[in-house]
């Protein structure tokens, strides 16, 4: 899973220009932070086999987040610009 992740993550767009690679960067600070915050309150609370859990998991959270904020600010831009054609 988290192979198949990296591979969409990262993978290339068809038009990669300055816009598209600050909006991957972006998106991935912000995908990090929020990963790094969850990861301090959930160990905060947990103990035990619960801890090992939230650590599995924080294998693939950070990737899934960046995938998805990425996509929300592709998605927007492209629906700025096709409404600013018009």
């Amino acid at each position: 899973m988290v192979i198949g992740l990296f591979m969409i993550a990262f993978s290339k767009e068809k038009i990669e220009d300055e816009q598209i690679s600050q909006l991957r960067l972006e998106s991935l600070k912000w995908a990090i932070c929020f990963n790094y915050l969850l990861l301090i309150i959930s160990l905060t609370f947990t103990k035990g086999y619960d801890a090992i859990d939230i650590l599995r998991m924080n294998l693939w959270l950070p990737l899934m987040v960046f995938i998805l904020l990425f996509r929300w600010k592709l998605y927007r831009n492209n629906r700025l610009i096709k409404d600013d054609a018009l």
